[in-house]
């Protein structure tokens, strides 16, 4: 008989009351159901891998060859597409017709102060310019006279009086 202390007899206990049970684990594939006979277990494991087997070597021989893609229209023929050189050219002839920033500026296409900032400064300096403005019209409202009787007040208030 094995000596195992009192704690560690209690830890394997409350381990395999833990533990799941067969069914569980032969429904998630961790163990197969051994009601049938091992024998039939394994030749019926070995029917279904050459069953994969020929049908895989049978999908192998009927694969379309690379002709028949290209015919298709499914794989691109590596020689009838552009080459790497003529790509780079043809992007560098764009680039010598691309407008200078200062003629975007003068077409009103680019704002100035975003050439040399990031977008994030960009949009940070267009909120503060939209505060800053809002801020100019709330002081211009509250020095406005407000309805007519005001307006006569201030007209009358700064007539000298006889």
């Amino acid at each position: 008989m094995l000596c195992i202390s009192e704690r560690d007899y209690q830890h394997l206990e409350d381990y395999l009351s833990q533990r799941p049970d067969r069914s569980l684990l032969v429904d998630r594939n961790i163990l197969r159901e051994y009601n049938v006979s091992p024998v039939l277990i394994s030749a019926t494991e070995r029917v279904v891998r050459e069953k994969r087997n020929s049908s895989l070597q049978h999908k192998m021989s009927n694969r379309p060859d690379k002709d028949q893609l290209i015919s298709k229209g499914i794989y691109k023929n590596e020689s009838e597409g552009p080459k790497r050189g003529e790509v780079g050219s043809h992007i560098e002839a764009h680039l010598q017709n691309r407008p200078v920033h200062n003629d975007l500026v003068s077409k009103h296409i680019v704002p100035t102060q975003t050439f040399f900032t990031s977008p994030h400064i960009a949009s940070i300096h267009k909120k503060l310019e939209v505060d800053n403005q809002k801020v100019f019209l709330e002081k211009q409202l509250l020095k406005r006279p407000k309805t007519r009787e005001e307006m006569e007040q201030k007209k009358y208030s700064t007539s000298p009086d006889v």
